[in-house]
This record gives structure tokens, C-alpha cells and sequence, in this order.
């Protein structure tokens, strides 16, 4: 079962199931306006990292605000994305938690204590 995905965008929260219809249409825009060498998980990786199109990037919003029932243009879509804002870090989140489902963005739970008197593998002489 996929999970719904919540972002504010524009003052009001969204919220969308990434279906297989969604995230398939997400892929082949990019891939059209790309000519091939943009795709889901590398546009994720450069909103992660920095270096994203706004072009690119403004596609993946349009299909997530349509897919939330917002009423839409890629051209607005793209202003939107140029204007930036404080939107652009739920946005980006909410991108790479759509794309990459295994991957979480939240806080990272603590590593488990050691067992008291437990050392490292001594060697024997």
C-alpha cells in the first residue's frame, strides 16, 4: 500500500497517494523535456543536493499538486518553482518521498546501546 503524501504549497497543505498513474506521467514528462537524461531519482538526488532545472523540478510540482486536486498550469507551476520560498522545502521532501519511498526524511533513530562489558574481539598471543 502506498503512502499519502502531505506538503504545504501556497499557504494550504496538499495530500496525494503517489499512484503508479502519477508517478508515470511524473517520469515521462521528465523524460520528454529532458530528452532522455533526466529521471525520477536523479531529479530527487539534485533537489537533495542542489543543481535541480526548475524546469524539471516544476514538472515533478505540477504532478503533485494536480495529483492533490489543485487547479493548475505547468506555467504556474514554474513561476511557483522560480519564486522559491519556504514551500520549496516541504516540496522537496515531499518529491523524494514520492520517488523514493525507502528512503526516510525523518529523524534517524539512535543506535542501540552496547551490551555493558562488551569490548571489541581480543586476540590471542
Amino acid at each position: 500500500m502506498m503512502r499519502e503524501i502531505v506538503f504545504t504549497w501556497g499557504g494550504q497543505e496538499r495530500r496525494f497517494i503517489p499512484t503508479m498513474a502519477v508517478l508515470s506521467a511524473m517520469a515521462s514528462d521528465l523524460a520528454r523535456a529532458s530528452e532522455g537524461t533526466e529521471n525520477t531519482a536523479v531529479l530527487a538526488s539534485k533537489l537533495l543536493t542542489g543543481g535541480a532545472d526548475p524546469v524539471f523540478a516544476s514538472l515533478a510540482l505540477y504532478h503533485m499538486l494536480r495529483a492533490s486536486g489543485a487547479e493548475v498550469t505547468r506555467e504556474e507551476a514554474y513561476a511557483q518553482i522560480l519564486s522559491g520560498g519556504e514551500d520549496m522545502v516541504g516540496f522537496r521532501q515531499a518529491y523524494i518521498a514520492t520517488v523514493l519511498p525507502n528512503i526516510d526524511m525523518g529523524k534517524k533513530p539512535e543506535a542501540p546501546a552496547k551490551p555493558a562489558g562488551a569490548r571489541g574481539k581480543s586476540r590471542k598471543k
